[in-house]
């Protein structure tokens, strides 16, 4: 699938905002399995980077 398909086919899964969230509550060790793209975005979010 292409972003634009996921964008239009399940738009809940194509926010970042939500999943990032729920990462900053947690309180023990995550594994995050995504795409490249979301996983420099979710790092640069977590060590402060801008």
């Amino acid at each position: 699938m292409m972003y634009e398909e996921i964008k239009k086919d399940m738009p809940e899964e194509y926010e970042l905002e939500p999943v990032i969230i729920k990462l900053e509550r947690q309180r023990a060790p995550v594994i995050v399995v995504c795409h490249e793209i979301p996983l420099h975005t979710i790092i640069e979010i977590q060590i402060g980077a801008t």
